[in-house]
Formats: structure tokens, sequence, C-alpha cells
């Protein structure tokens, strides 16, 4: 089973000014999956602050919803 996202953490190093090539070079996760947090984040109008308080489990839900489903088998 592949990783999953780790999308909380992608928006708190955006917000920290971390371009998604270094967030995705030092946690070590592929640009593409960075590139798609990102671009859901603009879509949905996401920020950190919005997302603070939640689990990574929520924020992930939150992100990917089609996916989070597949996890719960």
């Amino acid at each position: 089973m592949a990783n999953k996202i780790k999308s909380k953490l992608i928006l708190e190093l955006r917000e920290a000014q971390m371009s998604q090539r270094m967030i995705a070079e030092t946690r070590h996760m592929s640009r593409s999956s960075v590139s798609d947090v990102f671009r859901i984040a603009k879509e949905k109008n996401i920020r950190y602050m919005d997302v603070q308080g939640m689990s990574e489990e929520e924020v992930y839900q939150l992100f990917f919803p089609d996916k989070s489903q597949l996890y719960l088998f």
C-alpha cells in the first residue's frame, strides 16, 4: 500500500515559505504529491491556519476524500 500524502505537513511548510521542490526534497516526498496538495489548497482556499487543529488523517480526508475511503478497509 502506498504511503498517504502528509497534507497537513505540506501546508505547514508552505506557510513557512518553503517551495514545492524544497518540501519534496527535504521530506522525501514526490514532487507531484506536493504539487497536488498546493493545487487542491488553492482550489479549495485552504491554508494551514484552517487545518492547524485537525489531525493529519482529517486533513488527508479533506484533501483526498475519494482516496481516504480506500483506507477504511
